[in-house]
């Protein structure tokens, strides 16, 4: 096999041989394009941040550039559909500044943009991450330094701090309403059910675009304990006081039970888990590119070019990974196959 680097240019830049990426004729002996668009993390690792905040958002956004990259070579017509987005978007703003200072103006052209029925492209290209970006997708994130990464958002909530729960009767809890169960039906005193927002949940080909680990992340759980009638805030402090062993069990209790179904906590712990499958993803998603959008098709070949230290054991390993993270919809060109003296396997790589 051989790969050669790019030679060809075309006129517009909306072209897959234009863009730097392990498909067809990628030069797989350069060390710097392998790092960059099939390992990651060797330079996601060694890159130093002063926060773990900073170190996580990184890893984060490399996932969401390099994922969405990976799933426009599965859907290669969806390039077209991005160019025109971007033309429609920039003839918008060229409106907006036709009309210098006149506010009334300016007014009308965003009425007209606001209810003007956009396709997905449009709305993702505007304000959602990585599209909003001009470099993405005809370059890896990887090849850009690192102040030029930490200048990114994914989020307008990227850099602000989370703020601490403080209302005893306000809900914290950011999931669904009929995920938040009994507990708000019955108690008249607590807010109605915090939910995290569906406007900014956008759909790719029945993939949501994910964003931010700590966005929206929730506050408090909600609990039920009796206050006696006729106590007074003394009483009340003493009581929690002897009590506050038993608070923190039962508290980390629902902390587990809404992590379950979907809630997400600004706790070190949950940072931790995002970053291993953040890493694990990151994985598998070179993996990927090598077999299906690179054509090897060939695990001994993929095992070639991927380094020893982030290479999985074997292709059965690699696709029971995949599934036991709930990842397998990101990767819709794999089969998972059943291997002779494996009765279960299949079964094993479905959703539990």
């Amino acid at each position: 096999m051989v790969a050669k680097k790019k030679t060809s240019k075309k006129n517009s830049k909306y072209n897959f041989q234009e863009i730097d990426y392990p498909y067809q004729i990628w030069n797989y002996e350069d060390e710097e394009s392998v790092d960059n668009d099939i390992v990651f993390l060797k330079k996601l690792q060694s890159t130093e941040w002063k926060e773990s905040s900073d170190r996580l958002s990184d890893l984060f956004k490399c996932f969401t550039w390099e994922m969405s990259r990976t799933r426009l070579f599965d859907n290669p017509s969806d390039l077209k559909s991005i160019e025109s987005a971007r033309k429609e978007i920039l003839k918008h703003k060229k409106n907006l500044t036709k009309c210098r200072s006149d506010q009334t103006k300016k007014d009308a052209v965003n009425a007209e943009w606001l209810s003007r029925n956009k396709d997905f492209f449009e709305v993702a290209c505007e304000d959602t991450f990585p599209f909003n970006n001009p470099e993405w997708p005809f370059t890896s994130y990887l090849s850009h330094p690192k102040e030029t990464r930490a200048s990114w958002s994914l989020t307008e909530k990227i850099n602000e701090e989370v703020i601490k729960h403080q209302e005893l009767f306000s809900n914290g809890l950011y999931l669904l309403r009929q995920e938040q169960g009994w507990l708000h039906e019955i108690q008249s005193n607590i807010s109605d059910p915090a939910t995290n927002s569906e406007t900014k949940n956008l759909y790719w080909n029945g993939i949501k675009l994910s964003f931010h680990p700590e966005d929206r992340a929730s506050t408090s759980v909600p609990m039920i304990f009796n206050i006696g009638v006729d106590w007074t805030q003394e009483e009340f402090i003493e009581h929690t006081r002897l009590q506050w062993k038993q608070i923190k069990e039962e508290r980390k209790k629902l902390i587990k039970e809404y992590s379950d179904k979907g809630a997400v906590f600004n706790e070190a712990s949950n940072k931790r888990t995002v970053m291993k499958k953040t890493e694990s993803a990151l994985r598998q998603i070179g993996h990927y590119r090598l077999l299906k959008h690179f054509n090897l098709d060939n695990w001994d070949l993929v095992m070639k070019i991927m380094p020893k230290e982030f290479q999985y054991a074997d292709e059965i390993t690699f696709l029971k990974a995949i599934t036991t993270a709930h990842n397998k919809p990101l990767f819709p060109k794999l089969e998972f196959k059943k291997e002779k003296g494996e009765d279960h396997l299949v079964m094993q790589l479905l959703y539990n």
